[in-house]
């Protein structure tokens, strides 16, 4: 054989390997959106931002991964982009979400505590004027007032009291008012009483209530547990004001 002959037709070429497809077309526009969003969700857009961020973030990684499958292999550049910008996007949503529920664990409770307590401080007023007529006869005779039941015309009904107060009435040298159980009356206080005591000061001359709620019997140190006065009582008549 001539040493000059040609390779033999079997021989292997060493450079047969395909071409490995490299990115490099331009960058994927919503990859870029995906991180600019999902930035701005931390600083003016924190909800709206990060829905953005993580939506178009998808969206450019499914479009990437199909460039790089094109004829010309020539894929879009972004990825890193849109990775980051869902990363970001959904802690932020996570962070979002977090703090939603805390607050409106604290603020549900104390907003609903806040309206109940208004309706409580106007069905307070209703019965202001029997407050002033007891006052007016337990200064006028102190001694007599404590010994004796005040006349009827004292206890009788007010304007609007009604719409509020189930009964009011004199037992123990305080008077007793019982909450309607139906609307506007909030339904946490609905059919309990408040005990109004009147405080009169060293000379007689004048006198403050003070209220409190009369627990229910045979509950556990005759407490109900589950209530707390501060949250309805009017401030104008608290022990502790």
């Amino acid at each position: 054989m001539n040493q000059f002959d040609p390779a033999p037709k079997n021989r292997i070429r060493l450079n047969s390997n395909p071409q490995r497809r490299q990115p490099g077309g331009s960058t994927n526009p919503l990859a870029v959106t995906s991180l600019i969003f999902s930035i701005l969700s931390w600083i003016i857009l924190p909800l709206i931002g990060s829905l953005v961020a993580v939506v178009t973030g998808h969206i450019a990684r499914g479009q990437i991964r199909r460039s790089e499958q094109t004829e010309d292999g020539m894929g879009q550049l972004g990825g890193g982009m849109a990775l980051a910008g869902l990363i970001l996007g959904y802690v932020n949503i996570v962070l979002f979400l977090f703090i939603t529920i805390v607050f409106s664990a604290i603020a549900i409770p104390a907003y609903q505590a806040y309206v109940a307590r208004t309706k409580i401080t106007e069905a307070d007023s209703r019965i202001e004027p029997i407050r002033t007529r007891l006052v007016e006869w337990i200064i006028a005779d102190p001694d007599q007032a404590f010994e004796s039941e005040p006349p009827a015309s004292l206890l009788a009904p007010t304007a609007g009291m009604g719409e509020y107060w189930e009964s009011v009435e004199w037992k123990d040298h305080t008077l007793h008012a019982r909450l309607k159980a139906q609307p506007p009356v909030p339904t946490a206080v609905w059919g309990k009483t408040i005990r109004y005591t009147v405080m009169p000061d060293h000379n007689n001359s004048s006198a403050r209530w003070i209220c409190q709620f009369v627990r229910p019997e045979g509950s556990a140190g005759n407490r109900d547990v589950n209530f707390d006065d501060s949250l309805y009582l009017p401030r104008s008549c608290r022990a502790e004001e």
